[in-house]
């Protein structure tokens, strides 16, 4: 087949989308389907390996083609209702582990080397601890609890020695030592919120984000509306250094937190659609707005933001429209603006074949190119968008199980980028893994040196 062949015939792999099924006209189809009936395990790693095949021709034809694709990037998406975080392969789009956590996952934090992780778990105030060892292997270190009943949001510094959860019962911010990827964190100490009951309700700090230089703690107070900024006071301590909370008699409801590596904070009011931003080192007034509806969308219920790597785009997950809100160069957003003029809402559930709903979790590749979603309506329960030059545009949606009315709904997300080998030794899954595609057929992975060595990085399962 002529290198123009391979570009028609394989064109979604330049999407991320491993679909062997395309590869009808060779026989190999009605052969894997005997080998399903005889040996699953054995048709899974044939799929694999036409898949690898198809890549390194179609990489052949394109040098650079796969170079900066997702092949290093895996998503983590917590699982509410089955008590799991599954590892999502964004090349396969398989889901290629399921660890159990604690009941009811929230919140997932990754440190910036991609090797520690945290996931809380609400009901039953603890802390899942994971460690990637190697590539897409992770691996159960256990559960730690923060004294606390209903751990929320959670965060790891620049350097990922320390991590900051919210404890909503105990209105307090736990420390902990993280130093040791291989080991359980310890609590260091626990920081509780002030509050006056004649000016407010007892506090619920829920999502937590941190600034660049680690100097100050970003923390949404659901049960007052407010947003709180903790100062560092000394090694391994902070305190109240100021707070907005709206002056206005509608209600307000904050979700989500994110700060940018310039210092800007961006805040989701779910109750009335809107992005709002400040500048990190004053919050006591936002520096601009944007309102996410439009005249197709009158109601959003935003959930969660997901920053691009370069910072030209921010993106938005609006469960109650089905769309995911995109808001270009948000560094520069200043007063109040509407969706109209500074982005675009895109509609996730396009095609009534696969259809998505109640979009929650989001975030963004490497290579700032492929953005997925996590849906809390089950089903398709995984979106995908793709940047095509000035637009964003919506892929396609499709579920973590076979039968997409076995998918479960799912919650946050964090995509997961390895650039370098990570922990002890590869070819160790984890303890709870049910994804036993070919994890003991696998030779050692080498390190991946960055996302532009795509052979190299390649890993089917």
């Amino acid at each position: 087949m002529t290198c123009q062949g391979l570009n028609a015939k394989y064109r979604w792999l330049k999407h991320g989308i491993l679909n062997p099924r395309e590869l009808s006209d060779t026989g190999v189809v009605s052969m894997n389907k005997q080998l399903q009936k005889q040996s699953p395990r054995l048709a899974r790693l044939m799929s694999a390996g036409i898949g690898a095949l198809a890549a390194l021709a179609l990489t052949a034809c394109n040098p650079g083609a796969l170079g900066n694709t997702t092949s290093n990037n895996v998503s983590l998406i917590v699982s509410p209702t089955t008590n799991e975080l599954y590892v999502f392969n964004l090349l396969t789009h398989r889901v290629i582990d399921r660890m159990q956590t604690g009941a009811r996952p929230d919140d997932i934090a990754v440190s910036n080397d991609s090797r520690r992780v945290l996931v809380t778990n609400a009901n039953d105030g603890s802390l899942s601890v994971i460690e990637r060892l190697t590539g897409t292997d992770f691996i159960g270190r256990g559960r730690v609890n923060v004294q606390g009943t209903t751990p929320q949001g959670a965060v790891f510094n620049s350097s990922g020695d320390r991590a900051y959860v919210t404890v909503g019962d105990t209105s307090s911010i736990a420390i902990l030592d993280t130093r040791r990827p291989g080991e359980l964190p310890s609590l260091i100490r626990s920081v509780r919120i002030p509050f006056n009951e004649q000016s407010g309700s007892r506090p619920n700090p829920t999502r937590i984000a941190i600034s660049p230089d680690n100097g100050r703690l970003f923390v949404i107070d659901r049960a007052n509306s407010a947003l709180l900024a903790f100062n560092q006071t000394q090694a391994d301590n902070f305190a109240l250094a100021e707070f907005f909370r709206p002056n206005t008699a509608s209600p307000v409801e904050f979700r989500d937190v994110v700060v940018d590596r310039n210092g800007r904070v961006y805040v989701l009011d779910s109750a009335n659609d809107q992005l709002v931003v400040f500048n990190g080192a004053n919050i006591q007034a936002p520096v601009g707005q944007v309102s996410l509806r439009d005249g197709q969308f009158p109601v959003i219920s935003p959930e969660n933001i997901a920053l691009g790597k370069q910072l030209n785009r921010l993106f938005i997950t609006g469960s109650a429209a089905n769309i995911v809100s995109v808001i270009n160069n948000p560094a520069q957003i200043q007063g109040n603006v509407s969706i109209q003029q500074v982005g675009q809402n895109v509609p996730i559930n396009g095609d009534p074949r696969r259809p998505a709903t109640s979009p929650t979790g989001i975030d963004v590749t490497s290579n700032d190119q492929q953005i997925y979603v996590s849906n809390g309506g089950g089903g398709f329960n995984i979106s995908l968008l793709e940047v095509a030059g000035n637009q964003v545009i919506p892929l396609r949606n499709f579920g973590t199980a076979v039968s997409a009315a076995n998918a479960p709904p799912l919650g946050r997300m964090k995509i997961v980028f390895f650039s370098t080998q990570a922990g002890l030794i590869p070819g160790v899954r984890s303890e709870n893994s049910e994804a036993a595609d070919v994890s003991d057929l696998d030779a050692p992975t080498p390190p991946i040196d960055s996302p532009e060595q795509a052979l190299r990085s390649l890993r089917f399962f």
